[in-house]
């Protein structure tokens, strides 16, 4: 049954609340930085948030802090043709903004803004900007001109430098917890489907719990716990399984077994977690059997992996995921059920 969203995005989203509050005040009272890094896990809306303040800057006629979406700039800037704000992100995902992207910034903010009220740079995906980009933001970040903001957006800001990080202000969004996510996403959608499972492999994000929540996301995710469930009952080997789940992006396969596992451990650790599950029988009932310890290697595993697959572009993902699926089998022995 596909879940089909009903409501628009609204920004602020209600765990942006006082990041969006000190905006509005530090803006209104000429303070605002005038570069910013809106960090924390993907999934947040930052890169709404981020949008939704530029179009408060430029609307002409605000209704409750928001704009209003029908005077002539925010016509222009939905329509992301308004002069005065510039967008960069990656040409394709996974690709790297190049140096070329960043000086296009030097005519855009040295030119006189049209608007009269101030010039908004974007840069979607910072931490994708390759040495040389970075070296380049980082000329325009010490000398900004008068009333240029650059607004950055990131799920990995550790991977900016840090002669980046130090020249912008620190814009933290953290998920919230898990009942607000449910409550959230049963607003945004129809369909009685339980959100449970969504929410726990996006590890609490709401955006992306949602997206998560889609036919072709399910199935994806429900083709990962059947090929663990098969190696758990001696139905299949790490080869095979291995070889049915390369259509899937790795990272992503990598960051559910993730939050899954970190999951299963947190319910083991705490009798307040419920324990939520995939909808594989035998999956389900021994895992929850398996010490936490076992959980906790299995976890280190995931993770070593995870930098694996992102370290080298020509690295063979298909033997990554056959050695990490040889570990959940050696790992889910009886051996090492508890008790």
């Amino acid at each position: 049954m596909t879940i089909v969203q009903t409501d628009p995005l609204q920004i602020p989203l209600p765990w942006q609340i006082a990041q969006w509050q000190k905006s509005l005040d530090s803006f209104g009272s000429g303070l605002m930085s005038h570069a910013q890094i809106f960090c924390g896990v993907s999934g947040l809306g930052k890169r709404e948030y981020a949008a939704a303040l530029t179009q408060h800057i430029f609307c002409l006629s605000l209704q409750n802090g928001l704009g209003c979406s029908e005077c002539r700039n925010c016509r222009l800037i939905l329509a992301e043709v308004h002069p005065d704000v510039l967008k960069i992100s990656p040409e394709k995902p996974g690709s790297a903004i190049k140096v070329d992207e960043i000086r296009s910034l030097n005519e855009f903010v040295n030119c006189t803004s049209e608007s009269g009220i101030a010039k908004v740079v974007l840069i979607e995906e910072a931490d994708r900007m390759n040495r040389n980009a970075a070296n380049a933001l980082l000329k325009n970040l010490e000398e900004p001109p008068a009333n240029t903001f650059f607004f950055l957006v990131s799920s990995r800001e550790m991977q900016l430098p840090i002669t980046v990080r130090s020249r912008c202000q620190r814009i933290n969004f953290s998920a919230p917890d898990r009942r607000t996510t449910i409550e959230w996403l049963q607003q945004q959608n129809t369909g009685s489907e339980s959100c449970e499972l969504p929410v726990l492999l996006a590890a609490g994000a709401p955006l992306a719990a949602q997206r998560l929540i889609s036919d072709a996301c399910k199935q994806r995710y429900t083709a990962l716990f059947t090929s663990l469930e098969s190696l758990i009952t001696g139905r299949s080997n790490p080869t095979i399984e291995a070889k049915s789940l390369m259509d899937s992006e790795q990272t992503e396969l990598l960051c559910w077994i993730s939050s899954w596992i970190a999951g299963v451990a947190k319910a083991q650790n705490s009798s307040s977690v419920e324990n939520v599950e995939t909808g594989c029988t035998n999956l389900d009932e021994q895992v929850r059997q398996v010490s936490l310890m076992v959980l906790l290697s299995f976890g280190y595993i995931v993770q070593r992996a995870f930098l694996d697959s992102c370290a080298v572009s020509n690295i063979n993902k298909q033997l990554i995921l056959e050695n990490l699926l040889m570990s959940w089998q050696r790992l889910m022995r009886p051996r090492n059920i508890r008790g």
